[in-house]
């Protein structure tokens, strides 16, 4: 279960693009697509180099009109669902 200290990076293991209005994410091992919308977008886009999800909820919060307690909420479950997927993984 990822927390707020995690470490976690984008999988090696996908090839991603944004096109209008979300990010396409090919899974290479398994051969299936992952759509996501844009707050899934800013949080794929921040998550290519190694982060704490605390920085990613600290992003997103100033990026949009969100606070901490429902950043923290939407990013951890976005975060889990994607390492369930094989596209995230935890760094130490």
């Amino acid at each position: 279960m990822i927390g707020l200290n995690t470490r976690i990076v984008a999988s090696s293991n996908q090839i991603s693009t944004e096109i209008p209005d979300e990010t396409v994410i090919l899974d290479v091992a398994r051969g299936v697509y992952y759509g996501l919308d844009e707050v899934g977008t800013f949080i794929w886009n921040y998550v290519q180099s190694p982060q704490t999800v605390q920085a990613v909820v600290d992003a997103l919060t100033t990026e949009y009109e969100v606070g901490q307690e429902q950043a923290a909420h939407d990013a951890v479950q976005l975060l889990n669902r994607l390492q369930e997927m094989g596209l995230l993984q935890v760094v130490a």
